[in-house]
């Protein structure tokens, strides 16, 4: 009897084994505990959504309390990163405060079956993780190669045919704004801002309304003169190299020969600036006259000591300043505006030179990944999932 029971349990765990590897019966098992695991705990099967079109108009940012920049408590929170389940709340999160706030809490889209189901996930898209970097990027802080192979502290993988991502802490949090990002992005000048304040304090607008007028000096001079910190990186949209933004420089050059020497003749300023653009543009931007600096420390930020020495300028003597350089003509209510401060408006056209050099001739060009090419769907994945 016993040997006859004996023999009964080998054949049923024969059948059991049998039964467990038919791959139907294994795909049913997985479903069911899937299905059972969604049933006890809904949110194992979901993922947080957050797309750009979640992204309201506007500051991409809001800094807390009154204060911006280096005080602010997102920023210091944010250039930390909390290695923790969910750290993309000590990130992105923050860096895109604005966004991620008005989202709500029922932006959830389904989790793909072959990510796990006890590990958490935000599905995006490429465009945030990209605008994310775009906004937080220092160079200075870099490896030699990132600018030519990846995105350092942004961690892209392929997994089961999808694309995953960790999102490290951030370099610094730039004020921009989601057109401003869009542009960027679209290969607009990495100091493009919608609306700038002026070194004497005047709120202007960008000379810069279509891509068209890129490749016009207008915003090389509104780099002179106001104090954008420009995005560390930006993308070429034509291949080029930077090209279009060295061929606006060049141009610079043009109109101070076409129309200022035209217009006021040997006058020695306008003759010094001519001198000085052409010497930067043979020799580079240590050649201009100036004293401005552009630091390269920790702080990476543009200054202006001799600019404060110059005589300030008028809101209107600045904006007729932008227009005639992004028209590349001058009319004589322009020559009248601009003539009592012609000395300090030439200062000005060779700061934003400098600077427009400067930063051209290192390598800043941003080459997207093929993981980030193309709208891809992007999951962010926590430090706990990449430590287990």
């Amino acid at each position: 009897m016993a040997a006859r029971n004996d023999l009964g349990s080998l054949i049923v765990a024969i059948l059991v084994i049998a039964f467990t590897f038919n791959p139907q019966v294994v795909q049913f098992l997985a479903w069911l505990h899937r299905l059972l695991r969604s049933l006890l705990t809904p949110s194992s099967t979901r993922c947080e959504l957050l797309l750009w079109r979640d992204f309201k108009p506007g500051q991409l940012h809001c800094h807390s309390g009154s204060a911006g920049g280096s005080r602010c408590t997102h920023c210091l929170a944010a250039s930390t990163h909390v290695e923790s389940e969910h750290c993309w709340t000590s990130t992105l999160a923050l860096v895109f405060n604005n966004a991620w706030g008005a989202r709500g809490r029922k932006n959830w889209a389904k989790k793909p079956e072959v990510l796990p189901l006890g590990e958490s996930f935000v599905r995006t898209e490429a465009k945030v993780v990209l605008a994310y970097f775009v906004s937080t990027a220092r160079v200075n802080w870099f490896a030699e190669e990132l600018l030519g192979s990846r995105l350092d502290y942004v961690e892209l993988w392929e997994e089961k045919g999808l694309v995953l991502a960790h999102v490290g802490r951030a370099q610094r949090v730039l004020d921009l704004t989601k057109d401003e990002v869009d542009k960027i992005l679209d290969g607009w000048p990495p100091f493009y801002r919608k609306t700038f304040t002026s070194i004497e304090g005047h709120a202007l607008e960008s000379p810069l309304t279509s891509f068209d007028q890129v490749r016009r000096p207008g915003w090389i001079v509104a780099i002179g003169l106001g104090t954008v910190q420009p995005t560390d990186v930006f993308v070429d949209r034509r291949d080029t190299l930077g090209q279009t933004f060295r061929y606006a420089i060049q141009r610079v050059a043009k109109v101070l020969q076409d129309q200022f020497l035209a217009e006021w003749g040997g006058d020695a300023a306008v003759k010094e600036a001519i001198r000085d653009v052409e010497n930067m543009m043979r020799h580079g931007p240590s050649a201009g006259r100036e004293n401005w600096t552009w630091k390269t420390d920790r702080t990476d930020t543009i200054t202006y000591p001799e600019a404060q020495k110059v005589s300030p300028l008028t809101k209107e003597q600045c904006e007729v300043l932008m227009r005639v350089f992004g028209q590349m003509t001058i009319t004589q209510k322009d020559k009248n505006i601009i003539d009592p401060m012609l000395e300090a408006c030439m200062a000005r056209v060779r700061l934003g030179v400098m600077i427009a050099l400067k930063y051209t001739s290192t390598d800043r060009v941003l080459k997207v990944p093929p993981l980030l090419q193309g709208d891809r769907v992007v999951y962010l994945r926590d430090c706990k999932a990449r430590d287990d």
